[in-house]
C-alpha cells in the first residue's frame, strides 16, 4: 500500500517529460512537416497515457479507476497509431498507410473503450488501489494489433538507421539512441500490460511507470546537440529522391533577394519568376477566402516541382526534379529563420536592394550542393 503513492508519482513525472518533450519541440518550430506532427502526436497520446495511469494509481473509487484505465488503453491505441505512422513516414514519406492504419485503429477504438477492462480487482482487501481485469479476446485482439504496429514501426526506424549509418557513422550513433528509446518504450510500454492480462498477478500495476526513461533520451535526441547531426543524415540520404535545379530567395513582397540557378537550366527570368509566383499566389487567395492567411507549398509540373518555404519576411523556393522529403521542408525553413536573425534591421526596412541582405548566396549554394553531397 505504501508503493503506490510513489507509482502515481512515477507516472506523472513520466506525463510531465513526454509533456515536455511536445512543448519543447513545439517551442523550436518542430511542427511544419508531417513526421513532426506524427512525432508530436506519439508523445502527446504517450503523455496522455501516462497521466491516466496517475490517476488510476491515486483513484479513491472503482469508478474513478476505471474510468482512467479506459482513458489509458485509448491513448496508449492513439499513439501507437503514430508510432508506426511516424516510422514509416520518417523512412519513405509514404501517406498512402495513413488510411491503412486508422481504419483498424477506428475499429478498435471503441470495444478497446467500452469491452476490454472487464472489471477490476483490489490488490488488497475490498478498496483501491485496484488491478484491471481484461476480456480475453478483445485484449488478444489488441495486443496482437500493438505488436503488429510495434513491428512495422521499428523494422521502418531500423532501415532508416542502417542508411543513416551508411552515409554518416557519426550521426548514427545518435540515431541508435533514438531507436534504443523506442524500442525501450514498446518493451516498458506494454509488458506490464501484458503480464497482467495474461498472468493475472497480483501486484502493483506499473504500466507506463518506467517510460519516463525513453523520454528522457527522446528528450535529449531532440535537442540541437542530439538532433542536428542526425537529421543532416537524413536529408543526405532522402536527397537521392530529388536534384535541386534552382533556389530562389524572395521578400513578402515578391521581389527578388537572390536566386542561383544551374548552368543546363539556363534561360530562367529570376525576376519574372519570382513575381510570376507572387502572383499566383495572390489570385488563390483571392479566388478562394478560405485560403486567405496561408500560402502556396507546391506547384508540380511535369518532371519539376516548385517547394516553397515562408519564415517571418521571406521565402525560398527550390526548384526540383523529383520529389520533395520532410527533412528538405526542414531545412529550408531552419536556413530562412537563420537568415532573417542575421538580417533583421535590413528586412525590416527593405529597399530591394539585394546587396543589402547577408548570406543570401551561401543560404542558396548550399542547397544546390546538396547534390553533389548526396552522391
Amino acid at each position: 500500500m505504501a508503493n503506490i503513492p510513489c507509482v502515481a508519482v512515477a507516472a506523472l513525472l513520466t506525463a510531465l517529460v513526454w509533456f515536455g518533450v511536445v512543448v519543447y519541440q513545439v517551442y523550436r518550430d518542430r511542427y511544419r512537416t508531417w513526421t513532426e506532427l506524427l512525432f508530436l502526436g506519439m508523445f502527446t497520446f504517450g503523455a496522455v497515457y501516462a497521466l491516466a495511469d496517475a490517476i488510476f494509481f491515486s483513484a479513491d473509487s472503482a469508478r474513478e479507476a476505471l474510468g482512467a484505465a479506459r482513458m489509458g488503453l485509448t491513448a496508449l491505441t492513439l499513439a501507437e497509431v503514430f508510432f508506426m505512422l511516424h516510422g514509416i513516414v520518417f523512412h519513405t514519406r509514404s501517406r498512402g498507410v495513413f488510411l491503412i492504419a486508422a481504419v483498424p485503429a477506428a475499429v478498435l477504438l471503441p470495444f478497446v473503450n467500452m469491452t476490454m477492462v472487464d472489471g477490476l480487482v483490489p490488490l488488497e482487501g475490498t478498496g483501491p488501489p485496484y488491478i484491471p481485469m481484461y476480456d480475453p479476446f478483445w485484449f488478444t485482439l489488441w495486443v496482437g494489433w500493438i505488436l503488429a504496429n510495434s513491428t512495422v514501426a521499428l523494422g521502418a526506424y531500423y532501415l532508416t538507421y542502417r542508411e543513416v549509418r551508411r552515409h554518416a557513422p557519426r550521426p548514427a550513433r545518435r540515431m541508435r539512441l533514438m531507436m534504443t528509446s523506442l524500442v525501450l518504450m514498446v518493451l516498458l510500454g506494454g509488458a506490464t500490460n501484458v503480464v497482467l492480462g495474461y498472468g493475472q498477478v497480483k501486484v502493483p500495476p506499473l504500466f507506463s511507470t518506467f517510460l519516463v526513461i525513453p523520454g528522457l533520451i527522446a528528450l535529449y535526441s531532440a535537442t540541437p546537440a542530439g538532433s542536428v547531426g542526425m537529421m543532416g543524415a537524413v536529408r543526405r540520404w532522402k536527397a537521392r529522391a530529388y536534384s535541386v535545379r534552382a533556389a530562389l530567395l524572395t521578400f513578402e513582397d515578391g521581389t527578388l533577394i537572390a536566386s542561383r540557378v544551374r548552368p543546363e537550366e539556363g534561360g530562367m527570368d529570376e525576376d519574372l519568376f519570382g513575381a510570376t509566383l507572387d502572383v499566383i499566389q495572390n489570385f488563390m487567395r483571392t479566388s478562394f477566402p478560405g485560403l486567405r492567411g496561408k500560402w502556396l507549398q507546391s506547384i508540380t509540373h511535369g518532371e519539376y516541382t516548385l517547394v516553397l518555404e515562408r519564415a517571418g519576411r521571406t521565402c525560398l523556393t527550390l526548384v526540383l526534379r523529383g520529389r520533395e522529403t520532410d527533412p528538405l521542408r526542414r531545412a529550408m525553413r531552419d536556413a530562412l529563420l537563420a537568415f532573417e536573425v542575421v538580417n533583421a534591421d535590413a528586412l525590416a526596412r527593405w529597399r530591394g536592394l539585394a546587396d543589402d541582405a547577408r548570406g543570401a548566396g551561401d543560404l542558396l549554394e548550399s542547397f544546390l550542393g546538396e547534390d553533389d553531397e548526396a552522391g
